[in-house]
């Protein structure tokens, strides 16, 4: 399906390797082997893992393998890219010793000469490091993986939905608890999503937010929003976008302490549009996290919006009944001043 059993990314690539290493446009020898070896080390912690794991074959994407698979069916080195066909090529691109006798290499498009030597001397690293004989080539490559997943999500099989219930088993969420607080949270983002001009794109971010909001308890109590921001920042998560795993990331850390500001909020990162949507869904979480803890015993209340102020409507004689959830919407009203003021 949409999951995987294991992955890793490394900050090499084809353009920037080749102009590392390659500059002046002479295809040195030293220089090849010594962009070979720094992939080679930076590959060497994760050989391990993949051993253990295992695999029954290698497949390959994107330009330069394509390239590669190309030049070798071209000169008669078979339909697959070989270890034997990478060593040939390799010696051939030395024994050319520059950019503009490469251009004359049978099979190799002259758009990919500029960016070739970095990702063939990238991809011999790999053969090497995993000891492999032969590797497939693959059309599909990041362009269909992305129209793959946007399919996923029509047919409401959203590859994001499985990346937050895989934070949620890995950092120990206490999962009901977190559905109430969604409850609460999408109850509260229907009374505002007209007013605020929400989308349904919105109440999904507020949904992962608020079933993820506990993960950096898994780290330490003191600080957990930050942990949790921290996680939602860096994790390898399927699906997301960078734009969505800082958004997801801040909204888990303005869950408590002072709201963030706009110009806070864009001095991290975040789009002038985004600032305001950012800060409203915060400020629902931060309710219905409220609610969730201090009001079991009460229905839900009303919420009216009008701009930035917030009215609270419960039943009759609610405060006796929670007083603690009193005192807290009493502190959180300190909490979203000046930006926003809350009624209750």
């Amino acid at each position: 399906g949409f999951q995987p059993g294991i992955r890793e990314s490394l900050h090499f690539g084809c353009v920037g390797s080749t102009r590392e290493y390659f500059p002046g446009e002479k295809i040195d020898r030293d220089a090849f082997h010594a962009l070979r070896q720094r992939v080679r080390l930076a590959i060497e912690p994760t050989i391990g893992d993949y051993r253990r794991f295992g695999w029954d074959q290698a497949v390959g994407s994107s330009g330069t393998i394509k390239a590669i698979a190309r030049i070798l069916q071209e000169n008669g080195r078979g339909s697959r890219i070989s270890a034997a066909g990478l060593r040939w090529l390799q010696d051939e691109l030395l024994s050319l010793g520059s950019f503009r006798a490469l251009a004359r290499l049978p099979g190799l498009k002259a758009d990919r000469v500029p960016v070739f030597p970095g990702g063939l001397a990238i991809l011999s690293a790999i053969f090497d490091a995993f000891q492999l004989e032969e590797m497939r080539f693959s059309e599909g490559a990041l362009r269909e993986g992305a129209l793959y997943d946007l399919l996923g999500r029509i047919h409401h099989e959203d590859s994001r939905e499985l990346s937050v219930l895989g934070l949620q088993e890995r950092f120990h969420s206490q999962r009901e608890r977190n559905s109430q607080v969604w409850t609460r949270a999408e109850h509260l983002f229907a009374s505002s999503c007209r007013e605020w001009k929400l989308t349904d794109l919105h109440g999904a971010w507020l949904r992962w937010a608020a079933l993820t909001h506990d993960i950096g308890l898994d780290i330490a109590h003191s600080g957990f929003h930050k942990h949790g921001e921290y996680i939602w920042r860096n994790a390898d998560l399927a699906g997301f976008s960078n734009r969505e795993q800082n958004l997801l990331a801040l909204l888990v850390r303005m869950q408590r302490k002072k709201l963030l500001n706009i110009a806070q909020l864009q001095s991290m990162g975040v789009s002038m549009d985004d600032a305001p949507v950012l800060q409203r869904l915060a400020v629902l979480l931060r309710l219905a996290i409220l609610l969730q803890r201090g009001a079991a015993e009460l229905s839900l209340p009303e919420l009216q919006i009008l701009g930035q102020t917030l009215q609270l409507s419960f039943a009759s004689g609610w405060q006796q009944k929670a007083p603690l959830l009193h005192a807290d919407l009493d502190h959180e009203r300190e909490l979203l001043a000046p930006e926003f003021q809350l009624l209750f």
